[in-house]
């Protein structure tokens, strides 16, 4: 799969992030779990 559009990657990253976010807490994810959550490096 090609690049995503920066908005697409923004929606993904926040998609991904409010999911970390609601079984983790806020505290508790890392940047490093959200990257893998959402797929980036």
């Amino acid at each position: 799969m090609g690049r995503l559009p920066a908005v697409k990657r923004r929606e993904q990253l926040l998609d991904s992030a409010a999911e970390l976010f609601a079984t983790l807490g806020y505290a508790r994810a890392t940047t490093a779990e959200l990257a893998r959550a959402a797929e980036v490096t």
